[in-house]
């Protein structure tokens, strides 16, 4: 294992979404939001380069800053959102779809996050749908 792998005292081994499998999920932690940006950016654009949806669940500031980031490395953040490869959603409302007496409802919390995934899909089924129909 590289010296930047190993477990720092206290502190969770450094990783890359990079290493992710097809079917890995990944939370990335960060001490400083330029740092939050840009590899959340990169991964996001990743994904859109991939044709695959991709969902940012974020505060306000958040959500533009990786608008940003995306346009900046060439994405049109505006054809991904119309395609429904792209959805940005408020942290504040999302939690407050499944939160109950200050605490996640497991049913609540699972379609809200159902509602969340099938919705890009529906979208990219009509956009194929009218593509066919042209």
């Amino acid at each position: 294992m590289s010296s930047d792998m190993k477990m720092a005292e206290g502190l969770a081994p450094r990783t890359s979404w990079r290493d992710m499998g097809e079917s890995n999920h990944f939370v990335l932690f960060y001490e400083d939001e330029a740092y939050l940006i840009d590899e959340g950016g990169r991964f996001l654009g990743a994904g859109l380069d991939a044709s695959d949806g991709v969902v940012v669940i974020a505060t306000k500031p958040h959500r533009d800053a990786f608008d940003d980031r995306l346009r900046g490395a060439g994405v049109d953040v505006s054809a991904a959102r119309e395609q429904g490869r792209y959805v940005s959603l408020d942290a504040a409302e999302f939690l407050s779809k499944f939160i109950v007496n200050g605490w996640p409802d497991d049913e609540r919390f699972a379609g809200t996050v159902r509602a969340i995934i099938e919705f890009p899909l529906r979208i990219r089924g009509v956009v194929r749908a009218e593509r066919r129909h042209r």
